[in-house]
């Protein structure tokens, strides 16, 4: 349990509810909460979760008052300019979540509870640095030079939860419904990556994914490149280019953008047409497959772009696509 600069903003022994030492602190001067001031009581837990298990952080509890008068062990004792009011602020990896600000403290001990149960931020599936924050303000105004808050007895209670998880299948295909054997599948979620080859049938699955995160999964193939490739390619790029006939499927941009500059030209029909005639074997900047989530309406002034990547959203279901 620290405080912010302790020489300036100092802290002392109190008696407790039952002949305990309490913490008598100083509190801040004015009627405005503000976060991380440095009059803040801290501390800090730090959480770390097993391969199979979250941690839920359930509830916290402490005793506190704003005494009529402040009693300091082997020092002195008077009237205190008593704080109304204080806030309690928690935070997981320095980002705040959880606030409340406009408590009202009372002149005797009491108990102070704090439930965060239904709260999703308070499952933790990782390890996290988690600060309590709490800071006594607003005096009530009289005439002592003395105004300080006491606490005590501060309890963490924290729960272990079992890890769901969910399965990601699905198969990869062409826009004519037939499918891909021996693509790579990669997934990521957070910062571990896994990857899966598709079967004969197009089919791949992930186990084991964690409900409470969201997960990305991009495919890669770069063989057969001359795989449903004719010189009647080069005739339908060069007709597209002069304006002649456009191309009316989005997807014939996406194919025709043969060294990925997000447009369709004559360096592309140049490097297909090496392909073709065996100068080279794959192309420069490209790949032999190009797998999308989903093709917008492209314009021949559009530039080509596309989403290679498909967001799985965190949930509970089995997902299948």
């Amino acid at each position: 349990m620290q405080r912010l600069n302790p020489q300036e903003n100092k802290h002392s022994c109190t008696p407790g509810l039952d002949n305990t030492l309490a913490m008598c602190v100083e509190s801040k001067l004015d009627c405005d909460y503000i976060p991380a001031h440095q009059r803040s009581v801290i501390f800090t837990l730090e959480i770390t979760p097993d391969d199979f298990h979250n941690i839920r952080l359930n509830e916290l509890r402490f005793l506190e008052k704003s005494p009529l008068n402040y009693d300091w062990i082997n020092g002195t004792s008077g009237v205190n300019n008593y704080p109304t009011k204080f806030g309690l602020r928690i935070l997981k990896n320095n980002v705040e979540i959880f606030r409340e600000s406009e408590i009202v403290s009372l002149r005797n001990w009491n108990e102070r509870k704090f439930n965060f149960n239904n709260i999703d931020d308070f499952s933790f599936n990782e390890k996290s640095v988690i600060t309590f924050e709490f800071l006594p303000y607003c005096p009530v105004g009289n005439s002592s030079q003395v105004s300080v808050w006491d606490m005590e007895n501060i309890f963490v209670y924290t729960s272990c939860e079992e890890k769901e998880s969910r399965r990601l299948q699905g198969t990869i295909s062409q826009s004519n419904g037939s499918t891909f054997s021996g693509a790579t599948v990669w997934k990521q979620q957070n910062t571990e990556i896994e990857s899966n080859i598709t079967d004969i049938l197009g089919n791949f699955s992930f186990d084991d994914l964690d409900i409470n995160d969201n997960c990305e999964i991009s495919v890669f193939k770069n063989d057969d490149f001359l795989k449903g490739v004719s010189t009647l390619d080069l005739i339908y790029i060069q007709r597209h280019i002069l304006g002649m006939e456009l191309f009316q499927n989005s997807s014939h941009y996406v194919a025709a953008d043969i060294n990925k500059d997000t447009r369709v030209s004559s360096s592309d029909l140049i490097e297909l047409k090496r392909l073709i005639l065996g100068k080279i074997t794959k192309f420069s900047n490209n790949t032999s497959w190009r797998f999308c989530s989903g093709i917008p309406v492209f314009k021949p002034s559009d530039k080509i772009i596309v989403n290679e990547k498909y967001k799985i959203e965190k949930g509970i279901l089995i997902l299948t696509n």
